[in-house]
């Protein structure tokens, strides 16, 4: 996200982003990535939130990237967090999620690092995760790189 940012104030593009997490750590780490892209911090909001908290009023962001938001979920947790972020989302707005995919090939062995671990879904799985959130996907983009390992889904709001 804050290389997309930054793209887009070097084109002239004036940015406010709100990054949420759900602890102080990882909210630094969004923090440092920022200036790294050479944004300024001071001028976006940084918060931490658990399930449950509203610390972004409804409907008020342009993009909710929530990638890891369904790991370690249950069905009922991960269709109310996905209610919880697609609140967020402003008419004309999307909602990005990841989902770890049922039946991904085999890891390959020689890779040094380890793939993320659990809950796998089928795509099935996660149009009915968003359809319990009450999120219409019939505008659902789903992205599935090369590996076959997860998907990227987008969910505008209309």
């Amino acid at each position: 996200m804050a290389a997309s940012m930054a793209v887009a104030m070097e084109s002239g593009i004036a940015i406010e982003a709100t990054f949420v997490d759900t602890c102080l750590p990882a909210v630094d780490v969004s923090r440092r990535v920022v200036l790294a892209h050479g944004i300024d911090p001071d001028a976006h909001r940084f918060t931490v939130a658990r399930a449950g908290d509203a610390p972004v009023p409804a409907q008020s962001q342009h993009l909710v990237e929530a990638l890891g938001l369904l790991e370690g979920l249950s069905c009922d947790a991960a269709a109310r967090a996905i209610a919880e972020a697609f609140a967020m989302v402003r008419p004309g707005g999307s909602l990005v999620l990841s989902v770890m995919l049922a039946g991904r090939p085999p890891r390959d062995p020689e890779l040094t690092v380890a793939w993320p671990m659990g809950p796998m879904r089928t795509l099935g799985e996660l149009a009915a995760l968003l359809a319990s959130a009450g999120v219409d996907i019939a505008d659902a983009l789903v992205h599935i790189p090369q590996d076959g390992v997860y998907a990227v889904v987008e969910v505008a709001r209309l």
